[in-house]
């Protein structure tokens, strides 16, 4: 087996665990684009799991050294698009999270209300970053306050 296989399914599981968890939480904030978000990622990681477990890259891909992807159960295989899936999701929420440029926003798949107060508020993108303002340059004027000192 490859020594790196063991830290790879040790991360993959971690993040399987940080997004199953993280789950819940967007449930009860009611934050359905999160919700909507995450079910799509699980869905098209296992869903991509088994397109790829039938092609012929799946013998490449190998759990083991028995045990490749092509060889693999239908559990195995979606266990493996789910967890890659949590890593993607993990990811993307570390970029999200680093980005203040919001360079990379991408606009929420449902735009819901939020309780703020007692009136709902639409979400919306972000501004865009205003321009730069440009400083024209000034002569060189000294600082006022120096500490000369004065003859007695």
């Amino acid at each position: 087996m490859n020594p790196i296989t063991p830290v790879i399914a040790v991360a993959l599981l971690a993040a399987t665990v940080k997004t199953v968890t993280d789950f819940p939480a967007y449930i009860a904030a009611k934050q359905w684009s999160a919700v909507i978000k995450q079910l799509l990622a699980w869905a098209v990681g296992v869903g991509g799991a088994f397109a790829l477990a039938a092609s012929d890259l799946a013998d490449g891909i190998k759990a083991t050294d028995t045990v490749s992807l092509g060889t693999a159960n239908h559990w195995t295989v979606a266990i493996f698009g789910f967890a890659v899936a949590s890593g993607g999701s993990l990811v993307h929420n570390y970029l999200q999270a680093k980005d203040n440029t919001q360079s990379a926003y991408v606009p929420p798949i449902v735009n819901q209300p939020q309780q703020m107060g007692s009136s709902p508020v639409l979400v919306t993108p972000p501004p865009e970053p205003a321009a730069e303002a440009v400083v024209p340059s000034l002569p060189f004027v000294p600082s006022v306050g120096l500490n000369i000192p004065v003859p007695d």
